[in-house]
């Protein structure tokens, strides 16, 4: 006799996990270790409210029968994810992810600076960013890859997370997904229109 493999229901999982994250929203406050910057409990906050705002996208487009759709949401869930548990593992990894937010910022005013050269507004923000960035310091450089494997127990979540790159991205992976091949092929093109993905949830 076969042993079937169990199920998990992901779904009610999720749910669970929002129920948490609400009740502990409600605490006026969090108490946090002397030794610990100010910074990363804010810094991990923010990420994981993105993470369950994300979950929360999930399931209402489950709920559609489009999951494929899904896809981008749940690939930025696991960064949230795997970049708070970093956050709170690594010292000073804070430090490289407020680093990157502000030379992006920067370089996009910079951008807007060229292309507007009279807007006092920009002038002020980039000088504030500038002065920003000298205090928190230049960026480590950890790539998303490095960041999980800085985390015990992730060892196939950057394969996963690669490839549900495939499928948040305009390429060759999504026309794949909405496609199929005709048979008996037709003279004119053996590949058929999909109104819905391949996946088999979907409508």
């Amino acid at each position: 006799m076969t042993a079937q493999t169990p199920t998990t229901n992901y779904r009610g999982t999720i749910r669970q996990l929002i129920k948490l994250w609400e009740e502990d929203a409600a605490l006026p406050e969090v108490t946090v270790p002397g030794q610990v910057d100010p910074a990363v409990p804010v810094a991990i906050r923010g990420l994981v409210a993105h993470a369950v705002d994300c979950a929360r996208g999930i399931l209402a487009i489950y709920e559609a029968a489009v999951p494929i759709a899904a896809v981008p949401l749940a690939r930025t869930l696991m960064e949230d994810s795997i970049t708070a548990g970093w956050i709170l593992a690594v010292p000073d990894a804070w430090r490289s992810l407020l680093s990157s937010g502000i030379r992006d910022r920067r370089r996009a005013l910079q951008e807007a600076h060229r292309l507007h050269p009279a807007d006092p507004e920009s002038m002020e923000r980039l000088r504030e960013l500038t002065a920003s960035l000298g205090r928190v310091g230049a960026a480590s450089g950890w790539p998303f890859e490095q960041r999980v494997q800085s985390l015990e127990g992730t060892e196939s979540v950057y394969l996963l997370y690669r490839y549900l790159s495939g499928l948040s991205h305009a390429g060759a992976e999504v026309v794949d997904a909405y496609s199929a091949e005709v048979r008996p092929p037709r003279s004119t093109s053996p590949i058929g229109r999909m109104p819905h993905s391949r996946s088999p949830r979907s409508s």
